[in-house]
């Protein structure tokens, strides 16, 4: 069986080597007297960003920092998760040694912090920067607000934010690796799983164990590589459920992750270990087959970085594939 293995290491080191960059409708440039600067629409505005920024802080925590970290950008702030010590787990420490955070109280950024990063250019998204906010962090740098999630699909805010960068093209060139690698495995997983259901669940509490559907950007990698839903759960909204409702988990693979970024992780491993040794879970197609998986909540909840789509896929391969936990 053709395995598939694409490091996120060679991603960055093929897939995004240096080209020359074209335009995109929302960055463009006003002539030779400004060629150092490109003019940026965002959510509250324009903004004159540099051509080439060397201190950048980056307000939000998975697709616009990862995104900058892939296109070689240098990040000099950037918000530390709740209930951990800094960035997500799947991002070059390296990277971000001399980073500093700038969380303030998450997610609202510490607009003193942000200032004594020297930056020359500040990008984050409305979920980290309303308006208020927006207009104090123009004082310190040049800021672009990207209003990029909810229902826009997880490649297509990936584009927007490289054209803040003037990346468009390295950035589609990933996309484009991400995608082979994504036909590679649905290729493979036709011949070894066919028709095969899957739930995406997250358990938070007792009361909060949350179905995602193929609207979430794990679920749509999910549907992406040919796996199916069961009928229930072929709707765009998240279900969420309780203890007692259990068995609306059920389908041939069962995957699931325990809390958030925003929840506390002894909480909500207390609440998997009740679960999962209550009546209801040794119900389940997926645990009485072997086939209920725990998988890192890093990168199946906040994945809409491509670092954290390419450990989906190891994901994937190594459970449907391999047959490895």
């Amino acid at each position: 069986m053709h395995r598939v293995r694409a490091a996120v290491v060679l991603l960055s080191a093929v897939a995004l080597a240096a080209t020359a960059c074209g335009s995109a409708p929302s960055a463009q440039g006003d002539g030779a007297a400004e060629e150092q600067t490109r003019q940026v629409s965002h959510v509250y505005g324009q903004a004159r960003v540099p051509a080439d920024p060397q201190r950048v802080v980056v307000l939000h925590t998975s697709a616009v920092l990862g995104t900058a970290l892939l296109l070689g950008v240098p990040v000099v702030g950037y918000p530390a998760l709740p209930y951990a010590d800094g960035a997500l787990p799947y991002f070059d420490d390296a990277k971000l040694a001399e980073a500093r955070d700038v969380a303030g109280s998450f997610p609202e950024p510490d607009i003193e912090a942000v200032a004594a990063t020297r930056p020359d250019l500040i990008i984050g998204t409305t979920g980290f920067v309303d308006e208020a906010a927006y207009r104090r962090l123009t004082e310190i740098a040049p800021t672009v607000v990207l209003e990029i999630f909810g229902s826009t699909p997880w490649k297509d805010a990936l584009r927007e934010i490289a054209a803040v960068f003037g990346e468009q093209q390295r950035i589609e060139q990933g996309i484009d690796r991400f995608e082979r690698r994504v036909e590679q495995l649905r290729t493979a997983l036709r011949g070894r799983a066919g028709n095969t259901t899957v739930t995406l669940a997250n358990v938070r509490a007792l009361d909060d164990i949350r179905i995602y559907t193929s609207d979430w950007c794990s679920g749509r990698t999910l549907r992406d590589v040919g796996l199916v839903r069961p009928p229930e759960q072929r709707v765009d909204d998240t279900i969420k459920l309780s203890i007692e409702l259990l068995p609306r988990l059920d389908a041939d693979v069962l995957l699931y992750f325990v809390g958030s970024s925003g929840t506390d992780p002894d909480e909500a491993g207390q609440a998997e270990a009740r679960i999962t040794s209550h009546p209801l879970w040794d119900t389940l197609g997926a645990v009485r087959s072997g086939q209920a998986h725990q998988v890192d909540r890093s990168h199946w909840f906040t994945c809409t970085a491509l670092q954290a789509q390419h450990l989906v896929l190891d994901d994937l391969e190594r459970l449907l594939l391999d047959g490895r936990p």
